[in-house]
């Protein structure tokens, strides 16, 4: 949780750009699905995710969900 809010402090641009450095591990996958889909994040910045991360997630949740 903690984590989450250190993102959602920075610029949403800034941690878009850091998903797509390098390929994101399944963890990584996990706590993107998680930050991108809370309250805070989408009252702040809307639903929609740049493709090709917007496709990465919805993959990577339908294969192997998120761990808990």
């Amino acid at each position: 949780m903690a984590v989450q809010q250190q993102f959602r402090a920075e610029d949403p641009d800034l941690v878009l750009a850091a998903l797509a450095t390098r390929p994101p591990s399944p963890a990584h996958l996990d706590g993107a699905a998680q930050l991108f889909a809370s309250i805070e994040w989408t009252g702040a910045h809307g639903k929609q995710l740049p493709e090709p991360l917007r496709s990465v997630l919805i993959g990577h949740i339908e294969a192997d969900g998120t761990a808990p």
